[in-house]
């Protein structure tokens, strides 16, 4: 399996193609894996 992209990575990836993100509060260190 693929290593997942960071937080920056992706966003950076979104941005490029030209989408605008809107940040969700501590959506970067929300670890759903509990």
């Amino acid at each position: 399996m693929a290593t997942p992209l960071s937080a920056d990575k992706l966003l950076k990836a979104l941005r490029d193609e030209g989408l605008h993100v809107v940040e969700h509060r501590s959506w970067r260190t929300n670890n759903r894996n509990h």
